[in-house]
């Protein structure tokens, strides 16, 4: 996965948006990330997992769900690596009450989340590639196709800020 797609996305989040760009945390060192996700015990296709944190971990906690999103029209705040494995985890423990999680069970990896029922998860299962999908708990399925690649994610969140537009993916719900 190429930085420049990452330096491109900072660059208009910080165009759009220039009080969260400096609030995004400084990324994690690459072992330090497959560290905490080994000790989790999550597995997969982890590559863009490791992409993303080491770009950035997360946005400072303290921020409003509307302040800390980078996408227009959004209420979804970019989740640190903590945080992140927690939900990830989560996902598995809310089988008992939600049996639909089974499909996200050890499979998504949460990057992006709006406080509630929601989030924008990366696919870790190696034969999907890091697919970008929608959980989506309120709806009759859980997971919505997002996006094909990772690429195609960052290079819409980057147009979308350009363009002061909704990612596409919710346009498509």
């Amino acid at each position: 996965m190429s930085d420049i797609l990452f330096e491109q996305f900072e660059q208009e989040i910080r165009h759009r948006k220039p009080g969260l760009a400096d609030l995004l945390r400084p990324g994690l060192p690459a072992d330090t990330i497959r560290v905490m996700l080994q000790t989790a015990g999550i597995n997969g296709f982890l590559e863009p997992v490791i992409a993303y944190f080491s770009w950035k971990d997360g946005s400072d906690p303290g921020l409003t769900i509307l302040e800390s999103s980078p996408f227009p029209e959004s209420i979804y705040g970019f989740l640190d690596l903590r945080t992140a494995i927690e939900h990830f985890n989560l996902f598995h423990e809310s089988l008992i009450y939600h049996p639909k999680f089974e499909e996200a069970d050890r499979r998504y990896f949460p990057l992006f989340w709006d406080s509630s029922n929601s989030w924008i998860a990366l696919d870790i299962d190696s034969n999907c590639g890091g697919r970008v999908v929608l959980l989506i708990t309120e709806s009759e399925q859980l997971v919505h196709e997002g996006y094909a690649t990772v690429e195609e994610f960052l290079q819409d969140a980057t147009d979308a800020n350009i363009e002061d537009r909704p990612l596409t993916c919710f346009e498509r719900l």
